[in-house]
């Protein structure tokens, strides 16, 4: 394993246990086994960089499960359906490979920083399914913008 490899597991684990802003670079360093403090920076840039990184590292999975659900023939019109293409892929990861929960539990917390979960969404390539199912949900749902994007 790379000492990339290794920032990106401690940093997926660290981030998991403890929320993204809970979590320094130096922690993450010192949890991969790295001497150099400035690894993160040295290997990513930033910490933000990193995240986008953990993000991009599981995210094509998940999509390619994604579209496979949302290829079903009027899946737009069931709220289930839906609301299952979000969670099942990220379930089915979880199920495979129990590593796989500390992903689940760092999408958890940036989901939660609304902030960052509104710019991942917006901007996001990695995001284009999320957002397809997002207008789909939001066709169902006959609330003020505000509560529903409170909701989701």
């Amino acid at each position: 394993m790379t000492s990339r490899d290794r920032l990106l597991a401690a940093a997926e684990q660290l981030f998991a246990d403890y929320g993204i802003e809970a979590v320094s670079p130096r922690q993450i360093a010192l949890a991969a086994g790295q001497k150099n403090q400035s690894a993160i920076r040295y290997h990513f840039g930033s910490k933000d960089a990193l995240i986008v990184e953990l993000l991009d590292r599981r995210i094509a999975e998940i999509n390619e499960r994604r579209a496979e659900l949302l290829a079903v023939p009027g899946i737009e019109d069931d709220l289930r359906a839906l609301l299952a293409a979000i969670a099942a892929p990220l379930a089915e990861r979880v199920e495979r490979d129990p590593g796989g929960g500390a992903y689940v539990r760092f999408l958890a917390h940036i989901f939660s920083d609304r902030t960052r979960r509104d710019l991942l969404i917006e901007h996001g390539t990695s995001a284009a399914l999320l957002r397809r199912i997002y207008a789909a949900l939001r066709r169902h749902a006959p609330l003020p913008e505000g509560i529903f994007a409170e909701r989701l």
